[in-house]
C-alpha cells in the first residue's frame, strides 16, 4: 500500500537535512515512517544521478577539432546489415593499435544524428552518423 504523495516542501526538507539529523528525527518532523524517508531519499538520489549522467550528442563546435562528415546511407528498415567497428582500447590511436568488431544487426530507424540497429536477441545499438568512415562501416549483409 502506498502512502500519501510527497510535497515539494517535504522533499526539500528531506534533501536539506538527510545526513545532518537522524532519519528518526526527519520521519517524526514529516510524519512519515523511517522506511519511507530512506526510500524517498534513495529515489531522489537516483533521479539526480540519472539527470547528471545524461549525455547530449552534438556535433563538435567550430572551436574544436573538425567535425567528421555526416554519413548519408540509404538503409532499409528490417534488413540485416554487416557492421564493422574499428577502435582502440588505449591511447594508442595508430592504425596498428586498432581492434575490429563485426556483427550483423537489423536496421530499425534513424534520427538526425544516429542510426539505430537491433541484435537478434532484442538489444539495441546506436551509431553516430558523425563517426569517421575509417572507424565504422555499414554494409547490407
Amino acid at each position: 500500500m502506498r502512502g500519501r504523495a510527497w510535497t515539494n516542501d517535504e522533499v526539500k526538507f528531506l534533501k536539506g537535512n538527510y545526513g545532518k539529523i537522524s532519519v528518526e528525527e526527519i520521519s517524526k518532523k514529516l510524519n512519515r515512517t523511517e522506511k519511507a524517508v530512506k526510500s524517498k531519499y534513495e529515489r531522489e538520489l537516483d533521479k539526480e544521478s540519472i539527470a547528471s549522467s545524461r549525455v547530449i550528442l552534438q556535433p563538435r563546435s567550430a572551436g574544436d577539432l573538425p567535425v567528421p562528415e555526416k554519413m548519408k546511407l540509404d538503409l532499409i528498415s528490417g534488413k540485416l546489415y554487416q557492421i564493422e567497428i574499428r577502435y582502440t582500447d588505449s591511447y594508442d590511436s595508430t592504425v596498428k593499435g586498432r581492434k575490429k568488431t563485426q556483427m550483423k544487426l537489423k536496421y530499425i530507424d534513424e534520427t538526425e544524428n544516429l542510426y539505430i540497429f537491433e541484435h537478434s536477441y532484442g538489444k539495441r545499438e546506436c551509431f553516430s552518423r558523425y563517426t569517421p568512415k575509417d572507424e565504422l562501416t555499414i554494409k547490407l549483409a
